[in-house]
């Protein structure tokens, strides 16, 4: 399920289609994001797993015709570098945008750097002058204030297969896991951008437990 305060409270509308999700599995994030009237003008492409498109193509043909036109499809693999091979979608002439949304979490460090790294290959294909894609990542992040929800889906993730739910910004935190206290602060989202080769650009809160980060690749 996609978390209807990220749609309602981010600027979707804004953006530049098509909006390309990224492992975006049935397209849950644009279900909910084409039921919020501001958004219907949008168009989406979602890239995910071959099987995982075709279980998407066939719950999006019980859709309303409006939003599955609206909407295509694209298999490959993220975790391939170069776009001939990864099949990561390219916009003309940079107008488009790329989103990650509850993707990261399931990932270890290296492998979050190794998509990154993937996506922006692609993004950095798809640029004109003077313009670039800009990529958007929706992530449930913790903070000191974050929700009992959010601290046991941390530890759950950890426990199962070894993705977390990541800190923002410096400061330590600490979970529990097994009664042996985990710290985790070199974690960080931050790092992980900039390592990368992106640039954070801005931090947007949404209601509920996501964050939608803002980057553009880091050209210097």
């Amino acid at each position: 399920m996609a978390n209807e305060g990220v749609g309602i409270d981010y600027p979707w509308a804004m953006l530049k289609s098509p909006i390309i999700d990224i492992g975006g599995g049935i397209g849950s994030l644009e279900v909910m994001l084409l039921s919020v009237s501001k958004n219907k003008d949008l168009s989406f492409i979602i890239f995910d797993l071959e099987k995982t498109v075709e279980d998407a193509k066939k719950a999006w043909s019980a859709k309303p015709q409006w939003m599955q036109d609206r909407v295509s499809f694209v298999s490959g693999n993220f975790m391939e570098p170069s776009p001939a091979n990864s099949k990561i979608p390219l916009v003309t002439g940079g107008e488009g945008t790329y989103v990650i949304r509850h993707v990261l979490h399931d990932w270890s460090d290296e492998q979050v750097i190794k998509i990154l790294q993937n996506v922006r290959n692609a993004m950095l294909e798809s640029t004109a002058p003077g313009l670039t894609p800009k990529l958007l990542v929706v992530e449930m992040m913790l903070t000191e204030t974050s929700s009992r929800f959010t601290r046991t889906t941390s530890l759950q993730l950890l426990s199962l297969n070894g993705g977390i739910t990541r800190t923002e910004g410096t400061k330590a935190l600490f979970i529990l896991q097994y009664n042996v206290m985990i710290y985790y602060c070199a974690v960080q989202f931050a790092r992980l951008f900039e390592e990368s080769g992106f640039r954070v650009r801005a931090v947007k809160e949404v209601r509920g437990v996501d964050q939608v980060i803002e980057l553009t690749p880091n050209l210097a």
